[in-house]
């Protein structure tokens, strides 16, 4: 063996340079991006109904059916037998229910309300929950397992065509304050 440099045919070849090497790199590469946005959509979808607090929408086009979007009855008005607004839940994985404004959870085990479902609001509470995507809570006072309890504003319709993904209205201006 001759001492000093090493000869070109004893250097290891760059895993660059062969092509089976590259193309397994660049596939595991391109299967963590993947993994990364559905763990990112699916964070999305559970933190509150794919509304922005700007109006917009956060949640991919893939939102909507491709079916023409259902339009709710005009503008719902206040319900005379309840005293209250009629909302439309409009987030596809449905609406999450707390047991008051600070996000804490009902002491009863009560699922979302779906996609579509038609509820009376009483009224809604300012946001002190801390969760960033949240405007305000509505106070649910449609006779059923959910009355009393509250909902995210934002997962509702509040005006705007069921399923429309540019819905900008965060808090239906129709819902009084509650005391």
């Amino acid at each position: 063996m001759v001492r000093g440099r090493p000869r070109v045919t004893d250097r290891k070849q760059s895993v660059w340079r062969d092509p089976a090497t590259t193309g397994q790199i660049i596939a595991a590469v391109a299967a963590v991006v993947v993994a990364l946005i559905g763990i990112v959509v699916a964070l999305i979808n559970a933190s509150g109904g794919g509304k922005t607090a700007s109006g917009g929408s956060n949640l991919p086009t893939s939102r909507t059916s491709s079916a023409a979007p259902i339009s709710p009855s005009p503008s719902p008005r206040p319900d005379a037998s309840s005293g209250g607004v009629v909302e439309i839940v409009d987030n596809h994985a449905g609406t999450r229910l707390y047991a008051d404004p600070r996000g804490d959870l009902p002491s009863t085990r009560v699922g979302p309300i779906a996609f579509g479902v038609k509820v009376v609001v009483q009224c809604r509470a300012p946001n002190m929950s801390g969760m960033g995507s949240v405007t305000a809570f509505y106070l649910i006072a449609s006779p059923s397992e959910y009355q009393g309890l509250y909902a995210v504003s934002d997962t509702f319709a509040n005006g705007d065509p069921l399923g429309d993904p540019n819905g900008m209205t965060n808090v239906d201006p129709a819902v009084p304050l509650c005391p």
